[in-house]
């Protein structure tokens, strides 16, 4: 609103409209969940369905291949960790054992 003479009218501005989340739009961000009552956000923690089952084939696949049989020292205990990790590469016929 202006008045003759071109000088604005100075209107007091509630407190309530002058807080930093009301100047700026909230964006959602990639990989954080808004809580409900709380403002602020928490990242999505624990193993996904997926992890778990791919985790769970490769065991079986080690299993089969036997590189649990080997446990007995760390290049066993690698061999297995590494026949998990890459199980469709022990399927192709790859020898992951650590020598």
């Amino acid at each position: 609103m202006t008045f003759r003479g071109g000088r604005r009218a100075s209107v007091p501005i509630p407190s309530s409209l002058v807080t930093p989340t009301a100047c700026y739009p909230v964006r959602p961000v990639i990989g954080l969940r808004q809580t409900g009552e709380q403002e602020g956000a928490v990242l999505r923690g624990g193993v996904g369905l997926g992890t778990l089952i791919y985790v769970i084939i490769g065991a079986f696949v080690a299993g089969a291949n036997d590189y649990f049989d080997r446990l007995g020292n760390l290049k066993g205990i690698l061999s297995a960790l590494l026949a998990i990790g890459l199980w469709p590469l022990v399927l192709l016929g790859i020898d992951l054992q650590v020598k």
